[in-house]
């Protein structure tokens, strides 16, 4: 093992941290807590934040709502339900920013509950939540005026509208223009506030609203009672909302393969951030700090790893206050900055094998403490391995990746390993997406590579990102294996979006691959056909990042992208486990591969968008995943009796395919 590291060390850049541990398991990975909504009181005595929690069991969420003394003279206690779980469109869990009442007495956030997304009030003391607004619509954002007592929010067509509109659509047919995605069921395919509602694209490649969302947003703004009184809101009139704050307002942009900060003052010229700083890394976010003109800024290195710094617009210099090798900031999202008080910072942090929990960082010396760790016993249970790798491909692109290693020395031939392709920030559930069981598989033996996608500037280029990927996969993977690292014949990968279609790529031009497993759907020409209806603007964005046309008149672009039209070339075991509106739209390809001697199955996921939602979706596709990967890299089957039957069918495949290769057997039909 020591060898083995030596010889990588002098090959690439890397840290290395390692601890015991009894393993980690799905369900671990599927219920770890998340922190989000990171807020403290005006008076800065209060800490409030919500824990966000998935059930297998329940099949749901727990969201709840805490606050703390920011002295740390208590625990935290629960202030209020977070209702029932809210998600983007593509996805992933949205979070909530509380708003504080000025007197610090309690704060506001809107919680989906019976059925509504109404605004609620939850107080700093022990007393009950109450609910601040009754409309008929659900609340889509809300603002408070500086008085405290008068409250604006932004609500689109009302509950009962949109349900008759379903209804009308079930009853009399759906007229299927570029707005309706017939990959889904048509009507009530897809969750949306809470419930399943018809779902439409609004305009912009895959974003989608409900199916009145060209309904026009209202503006309401009520008089709230004074607690404990809580009658019923009056409404009393319209309202803009505002934006930014005394100290100014920080605007941030993307110029190239990074970003541009600029503070737009509202008594002086706009100051573009030029520091070290800003100019190395990509401005995530960035908030006034208390005290003085300064600003608290967010930086994510090429890893995804962040930079807390304090710079003064004007200033040349920042001062860097803390740096770690993940997330610290707001929650899970990149972008969520910590809240500020006037000697600390409060934030949420998470490592790659080190879970979210709130910490405190002292503003001068970057010095973190935690105040609130929920994933304690998981932490204790992870088996710490883990290496942060930096390299050049063969274009020169920056490439960086985390390496999770079992915690056993490798054999002689190194560790079987398992490839993810994308996007790799804070605590590894499995990179974007969230289906490959990392920690599960180092814990059975398995390493792990999370490749973070170089920074690109410019227009996308679909083929020169494919030829980029495969240049820093093969660069990485050679090192790996010179050192004894990892075993080159055993190598899986796999893939979600984007990097569903590198995995694919690499399938399809190198040997590398044993083992394949992609989250959404491999691109094919029943895709352009499903999205490219008249005025969608899905198609010109396929051949603006693709260059491809209508595959009946340009089928031979789109063999350099499409699997399905080059199965002849795909010789590793795949398997597909997709939403149910994207499997509808991968059948050319599972059909013609399912006609080879190629292994490969398919799941279909109901009621899902392009990433899981449902924590026994979650479960289900982390556990077949690892057995997935165990029995065609390490050729070992789980006696579970549930799963009897699966590897009974994955055993039939297998001898299949070296009968195949024997010359026993050929393709069907």
């Amino acid at each position: 093992m020591g060898a083995a590291l030596a010889t990588v060390a002098a090959a690439v850049a890397l840290s290395v941290t390692a601890g015991p541990g009894r393993g980690v398991s799905v369900s671990d990975i599927v219920e770890v807590t998340d922190l989000s909504g990171v807020s403290l009181s005006p008076d800065g005595r209060w800490i409030a934040f919500r824990t966000d929690q998935a059930s297998i069991a329940d099949n749901g969420y727990l969201l709840r709502w805490f606050v703390m003394p920011s002295d740390r003279s208590a625990a935290p206690h629960l202030v209020a339900d977070g209702g029932g779980a809210l998600f983007l469109d593509a996805g992933v869990l949205a979070t909530e920013t509380p708003i504080w009442a000025p007197d610090s007495s309690g704060f506001y956030m809107r919680a989906l509950i019976g059925g509504q997304i109404q605004v609620w009030r939850a107080s700093s003391d022990r007393s009950p939540p109450t609910q601040i607004t009754h409309d008929p619509a659900n609340v889509r954002d809300f603002t408070l005026a500086p008085d405290g007592h008068h409250l604006t929010y932004h609500v689109g067509a009302s509950r009962s509208a949109i349900d008759a509109a379903e209804q009308r659509a079930q009853d009399d047919g759906v007229l299927v223009d570029s707005s309706v995605d017939i990959g889904q069921p048509i009507t009530r395919g897809a969750w949306i506030d809470g419930r399943l509602a018809s779902q439409r694209f609004t305009g912009q490649w895959f974003a989608r609203g409900d199916i009145l969302w060209k309904t026009p947003l209202g503006s309401v703004t009520i008089k709230i009672p004074d607690p404990p009184t809580q009658k019923a809101s009056t409404v009393i009139g319209v309202a803009a909302s505002s934006e930014g704050t005394a100290s100014g307002r920080a605007i941030i942009r993307f110029v190239g393969a990074g970003t541009q900060l600029t503070i737009e003052r509202p008594d002086a010229l706009p100051v573009q951030c030029r520091t070290a700083q800003c100019l190395a890394g990509r401005v995530v976010s960035a908030v006034p700090m208390r005290s003085g003109a300064s600003w608290l800024v967010t930086a994510n290195d090429p890893a995804h790893q962040q930079t807390l710094f304090a710079w003064t617009p004007g200033s040349p210099r920042a001062r860097t206050i803390a740096s770690i090798a993940g997330l610290l900031n707001g929650g899970r999202e990149p972008s969520e900055p910590c809240s500020v008080a006037r000697s600390q910072l409060i934030c949420v942090e998470a490592e790659p094998t080190s879970p979210p929990r709130l910490v405190s960082v002292d503003i001068m010396s970057g010095e973190r403490e935690t105040l609130f760790d929920p994933n304690a016993t998981l932490r204790n249970d992870i088996d710490r391995s883990e290496q942060h790798l930096f390299w050049r491909g063969p274009d020169g692109a920056h490439f960086t990746a985390e390496l999770i290693l079992p915690p056993t020395p490798p054999p002689s031939t190194g560790y079987p390993l398992v490839l993810q392709y994308y996007y790799c920030a804070g605590f590894l559930r499995g990179g974007l997406g969230d289906e490959l069981p990392m920690l599960p598989l180092a814990s059975r033996g398995i390493a792990t590579l999370c490749i973070n996608q170089p920074a690109y500037a410019g227009a996308r280029n679909a083929t020169r990102d494919y030829q980029r990927a495969l240049g820093g996969i093969d660069t990485i993977v050679a090192r790996l294996s010179r050192a004894r690292l990892i075993d080159r014949k055993h190598i899986g990968m796999w893939g979600l979006s984007f990097g569903s279609e590198v995995t694919m790529a690499v399938a399809e031009h190198s040997s590398l691959l044993a083992a394949i497993s992609l989250a959404t759907e491999p691109l094919e020409p029943s895709y352009y056909w499903y999205y490219s209806v008249a005025g969608n603007s899905i198609g010109p964005t396929f051949l603006k990042n693709w260059h491809v046309r209508d595959p009946s008149s340009d089928l031979q672009s789109w063999k350099v992208h499409s699997p399905a039209l080059n199965v002849s070339q795909i010789h590793a075991p795949v398997l597909l486990q997709l939403p149910e509106q994207e499997a509808r739209i991968s059948m050319q390809f599972y059909s013609s591969l399912s006609r080879t001697s190629t292994p490969v199955e398919l799941y279909a996921f109901a009621n899902e968008p392009h990433i899981k939602e449902q924590p026994r979706h979650k479960a289900a596709a982390y556990q077949r995943n690892l057995d997935w990967f165990r029995f065609w890299l390490q050729h070992v089957q789980d006696p579970a009796p549930d799963r009897a039957d699966q590897y009974a069918r994955w055993r039939t495949l297998e001898i299949r395919r070296s009968a195949t290769r024997l010359g026993k057997d050929s393709a069907r039909p």
